[in-house]
């Protein structure tokens, strides 16, 4: 083939090659029951043995796969084609051509006089330029997913003979010595991953020819291939096939794009929310100021109540003088009602005034709770793993409840002593942590004045026994500077009341300083989930 589309390029040649090798021996001979369309992309061949042979055109991870898994179908124009063609039919074979991204189902079909017909679909596997191809015996174009253009100066269109393209790379597999100079990828069906593999090897038929060992690597990235690779950082998940090893990467991606839906989803809400708790704060102060001014109106009440003999009836104002400033001071007078009356219409508005102020008083404070709430709700977002964050979007009505409440997904740790370190990386974890599980001669870690994780210990406090818990608690609050860990008995510790999340206060604490420490954190315990 000519010129690659984008894919994920694990799923190069040389694993198509392995993958071929894997499920030809439950595909061939095997009875083609039934076909249909996944999705506009993908499409599932069902066996007579209860298997799945799955190809996806999926221009980000075009791939075909052996399953066990029941899929959701639909229906669409080339689905319906390719039940035509090939629902009912045997399977001859499943071959690759050379080592390129390309395979070809070769079924045979009876006619409707009984008559054997041999069918051929070409998938082309190369991310955005995949198609399906339809053959007759002698490789006439019967249809394709992709028609009417022209790739690599080929024309795909119904009646015209199918051809590939020749490669100018080499097969691998045809190598008979490993003496070439890895300087440059001159090697048909191997992707930059593998031969950046090959290069770490210093070989490349010791690479693409050891025993396949399906491994998925989760680190920056997460990658998967046929057999594990040296040269990537991270942790191993090892897998009994290839079609399992590409389900768990499917399963793997799809996890982190609901995680990534959700921290979306979490953040984009706390964010507009604390926005519009600041405008409220501003709002809040503003008319608390204005509020407070009711020193002169309380002046003006105990002038006029002084001076109420002065006061005439249906007098619009009085001047009258202030004694502690020598000043004259005009004061309105409402003509409808009385002298008395307007003193009391005063003094009311003062009382008013004065109600005003603790009004708003105590709103500003529930308000600075609410931005310290949404503040705090962002930072367990930004620490979340994909648990934490439904448990997030559950706390703040995203998402709708459990209709049975389940217990949070805790984080534990366990010393070398066997005592127990309980980390609750949000507020549903930490209220369960705190205030169901421990006890109250447990011990409680938290950074001091950041809204990090609460952490409980259930052994008895020595000096190393502190350092491993603070540690454990900075890890967990994403923390990698030197952070000051406060750290008191539970019976220390009081909820407060009324407002969200999981507050605490405690008295007779000690503090402690460290910086979040994995290594010394690894040596001292154990993470049993």
């Amino acid at each position: 083939m000519g010129k690659k589309g984008s894919v994920i390029m694990a799923f190069d040649g040389v694993f198509a090659h392995y993958m071929l090798a894997e499920i030809n021996d439950q595909l061939i001979g095997k009875r083609i029951s039934k076909v249909e369309a996944i999705n506009d992309t993908d499409y599932a061949f069902s066996l007579s043995s209860k298997m799945v042979l799955v190809l996806s055109a999926d221009k980000n991870f075009s791939h075909f796969r052996l399953s066990k898994k029941e899929f959701m179908h639909t229906d669409n124009h080339f689905g319906n084609i390719l039940k035509k063609y090939f629902a009912s039919s045997f399977i001859d074979n499943l071959i690759q051509t050379n080592n390129d991204r390309v395979i070809t189902l070769i079924v045979t079909k009876n006619d409707e006089l009984g008559y054997p017909k041999t069918y051929k679909l070409v998938f082309e596997f190369t991310g955005k330029t995949s198609n399906f191809i339809i053959l007759d015996s002698e490789d006439i174009i019967i249809e394709a997913y992709h028609k009417h253009f022209e790739i690599d100066t080929r024309i795909i269109s119904p009646n015209v003979k199918y051809e590939l393209l020749e490669s100018t790379k080499i097969n691998p597999f045809t190598l008979a010595s490993d003496d070439t100079i890895l300087n440059e990828n001159i090697y048909e069906g191997v992707s930059k991953l593998l031969f950046s593999e090959c290069c770490y090897n210093a070989s490349l038929l010791k690479t693409i020819n050891q025993l396949v060992s399906p491994t998925l690597i989760i680190g920056k990235k997460v990658n998967f291939y046929c057999f594990d690779l040296k040269h990537l950082d991270g942790k191993r998940i090892k897998y009994d096939d290839l079609s399992s090893l590409v389900e768990g990467y499917i399963d793997h991606s799809n996890s982190s794009l609901n995680e990534n839906a959700d921290e979306k989803l979490a953040k984009t809400y706390c964010i507009k929310e604390l926005e519009k708790a600041k405008s409220k704060l501003a709002k809040q102060n503003d008319e608390l100021r204005i509020a407070k001014n009711y020193a002169s109106l309380e002046r003006d009440a105990q002038l006029l109540a002084s001076n109420i003999h002065l006061v005439k009836p249906y007098q619009e104002e009085i001047k009258v003088i202030d004694y502690n400033t020598n000043e004259i001071v005009t004061l309105p007078l409402n003509t409808k009602i009385s002298p008395n009356e307007n003193v009391n219409y005063y003094f009311n508005k003062v009382k008013k005034q004065k109600r005003t102020v603790d009004a708003l008083s105590e709103q500003i404070e529930k308000t600075k709770q609410e931005i310290i709430y949404l503040e705090t709700l962002l930072n367990q977002i930004s620490i979340a793993s994909n648990s934490s964050l439904k448990e997030i979007c559950k706390e703040i009505g995203l998402v709708k409840p459990d209709k049975r409440p389940l217990k949070p997904l805790i984080t534990r740790y366990i010393d070398e002593d066997g005592y127990t370190i309980l980390v609750g990386k949000n507020n549903t974890q930490n209220n369960y942590i705190t205030n169901k599980l421990a006890k109250a001669t447990d011990y409680f870690f938290h950074i001091a004045s950041y809204p990090g994780c609460h952490v409980i210990y259930n052994g008895p406090l020595n000096d190393d026994k502190i350092k491993l818990v603070a540690n454990i608690c900075v890890y967990h609050s994403k923390k990698t500077s030197i952070m000051a860990v406060d750290y008191v008995q539970v019976k220390y510790l009081k909820k407060v009341k009324g407002e969200s999340g999981s507050f605490v206060t405690y008295t007779n604490q000690k503090t402690t300083h460290v910086n979040g420490d994995i290594d010394y954190i690894n040596k001292h315990a154990k993470l049993v989930n």
